[in-house]
């Protein structure tokens, strides 16, 4: 699971990394006539995209224009389409009357999913071995080159020639020498040392290691290997042009023909990342003997131009967790009355906010990395959250006020959020409140918590150990579904009904702790997890629609006599033949008789 949620964000930080790279290719066509040293600068910013999965917000950032949403994480795609597409059309009563149609669907959207984990898993695989043989042709080209390299001969400085190579180029990591090839012209000497005395005065040696070791890591995307080979280019060139101004323009048909003679008697053999041979002859050649050195004025304004630009591509889009405060104050206001209007639908967990909107005017307040705003009881409802900790433990106070609620979306998609602690006091928890935040592993609970909201905790494909305090009596539709690593629930005491669809393709889940209060299990509640058997405590009585369908392991269900109602297709899409134990006489031996499933009497001592 791990090796997936790395390569998983390595490939969202590629796919960033290509609109950006585009963009540089898109520029650097444009000023193909302004010094290389422009768009050499420009790859910069692709490299650090390369690296950096964070960065500054702007409303200036290139992703304010693309909408990525649908693959800002490859599971994004299957939770999109498992999570979200199923909440928009099952409810309750559809469950009811549609399940022929529901199941087909169902049955193909669990398969997909079942289908796409494992080929994450082997393309994961197929990406670290990719990084360990462009490492291995790095580890064998670099032995390679130091073995032709040993018996060179010092000339001066840092500077040794030698007999065994056709071309010079800097090696070394920690103190790299200059090596050139016998028999050139003293004239020849001059401008090809000159080239790698300005590659080695800049570090190109070290950046082109660290462009190679990227392009190792984001093997499997063309767009990096085509950045490669235009930064190397433009790398070159703008040495070349360095070159021409630290000894005048006027050596460019001398320097053009040292470079052509060089290549002339060049073969392939050193063509190694660390070093640098001369390519792109003929390009080179052309760029020199056309090089002009602009006008500062025509300078200053293409520097401004690339700073807007590096500003554009560096940046991130303004979040998409509706950061803006007029626009969050719409959403809530808008949602507080729709909510009311819906009050009527059994699956909704509805939240009374407390808020006063016709008597008192909205004010969201802002401490630290926290919006909230304050209701009529004078408490805290926090509304959203600006921070990237991994470690969050929420305030129990923000201003003077306590915190009490968490509003709808309000920690949603926070990419780096990892462990979070949900303070004494709050007592609701809102929708998609914590929903997808890929990294999540742990939340703490306790005991004032009442209410979880719908989707509250769905599609955290890192949470695998949830423990509900008993003072939860409330829990939404959907409210930890789509949890892919979800191996251990505890549901303590007080807890009265398991959601619909509560634990919704959950497939690591295989422990679960239900407590003697609950009463009623509703439709699709462990639909899709791992199971092979479960126990229904005494004290249930009914027992929704579809609750064990799609359970691949389960092959044994205790139903106790409390038990006065099973709704229809329990084990639907189960592939075992699943045994339901309960004691004679029991509702749960009627229904087993009804509907030609296994039964097993339980005798009790």
């Amino acid at each position: 699971m791990l090796l997936e949620n790395i390569f998983k964000n390595i490939l969202d930080m590629s796919i960033t990394a290509s609109y950006v790279a585009i963009v540089v290719i898109i520029i650097r066509f444009v000023i193909k006539k302004m010094p290389k040293s422009f768009s050499f600068a420009l790859w910069i910013v692709v490299l650090f995209r390369l690296v950096c999965p964070i960065s500054f917000i702007s409303k200036l950032s290139l992703f304010n224009l693309i909408n990525r949403d649908g693959f800002r994480k490859i599971d994004g795609v299957s939770k999109n389409i498992t999570v979200n597409n199923s909440i928009s059309n099952i409810s309750t009563t559809e469950v009811s009357n549609n399940n022929a149609a529901n199941y087909t669907v169902d049955n193909l959207v669990n398969n997909t999913q079942g289908f796409e984990i494992n080929f994450t898993q082997i393309v994961a695989i197929l990406w670290i071995i990719g990084i360990l043989i462009l490492i291995m042709y790095f580890i064998v080209s670099y032995i390679k080159t130091y073995s032709r390299i040993k018996t060179a001969t010092l000339c001066s400085g840092n500077i040794y020639e030698s007999d065994q190579i056709n071309t010079a180029f800097v090696f070394g990591l920690f103190r790299p020498k200059i090596y050139i090839p016998i028999n050139l012209t003293n004239q020849e000497k001059i401008y090809i040392i000159e080239h790698e005395k300005v590659h080695l005065k800049r570090k190109d040696y070290l950046i082109k290691i660290i462009a190679f070791l990227l392009l190792a890591v984001h093997w499997f995307n063309p767009i990096m290997w085509i950045s490669f080979i235009l930064m190397d280019r433009d790398m070159e060139m703008s040495c070349d042009e360095k070159v021409m101004k630290n000894l005048g323009e006027d050596i460019r048909t001398d320097y053009s023909y040292s470079l052509l003679n060089l290549a002339v008697n060049k073969n392939n053999t050193f063509n190694v990342p660390i070093s640098f041979s001369e390519n792109s002859i003929k390009s080179r050649i052309k760029n020199i003997l056309r090089y002009k050195k602009p006008k500062k004025s025509v300078i200053l304004i293409v520097v401004l131009l690339i700073a807007v630009f590096t500003l554009f591509l560096i940046s991130n889009p303004k979040d998409d967790r509706l950061d803006n405060k007029k626009e969050r104050e719409e959403t809530i206001v808008g949602s507080y009355y729709s909510l009311a209007e819906e009050s009527d639908a059994s699956y909704i967990v509805e939240i009374d906010w407390k808020f006063d909107f016709d008597n008192k005017p909205y004010q969201e307040l802002e401490e630290g990395d926290f919006y909230y705003l304050v209701n009529k009881e004078n408490k805290a409802v926090i509304t959203y959250y600006k921070g990237n900790q991994n470690e969050l433990v929420i305030p129990n106070t923000l201003g003077k006020y306590p915190v009490t609620m968490i509003y709808d979306d309000a920690f949603s998609k926070l990419k780096y959020l990892q462990n979070v602690t949900i303070p004494e006091g709050v007592e609701a928890i809102g929708s998609d409140s914590f929903s997808e935040c890929p990294n999540l592993k742990k939340v703490i609970m306790l005991n004032s918590l009442k209410i979880i909201g719908n989707t509250a905790f769905s599609s955290n494909d890192n949470l695998n150990n949830i423990i509900i305090p008993g003072s939860v009596t409330k829990i939404g539709l959907w409210a930890f579904a789509g949890n892919q690593s979800l191996s251990n629930v505890t549901l303590s005491d007080g807890l009265i009904t398991i959601g619909d669809s509560m634990f919704f393709n959950c497939k690591s889940l295989k422990n679960i702790t239900i407590p003697n209060s609950v009463k009623t299990i509703e439709p699709l509640a462990f639909s899709g997890t791992g199971f092979s058997e479960i126990t229904i405590p005494e004290g249930v009585t009914t027992i929704g629609d579809e609750v064990f369908s799609n359970c691949d392991n389960l092959v044994k269900v205790t139903i106790p006599k409390s038990v006065t109602k099973i709704g229809k297709w329990l084990f639907r899409d189960c592939p075992n033949k699943v045994v339901i134990y309960g004691e004679k006489d029991s509702y749960a031996e009627t229904y087993a008789n009804n509907k030609d499933i296994p039964f097993k009497e339980i005798i009790k001592k």
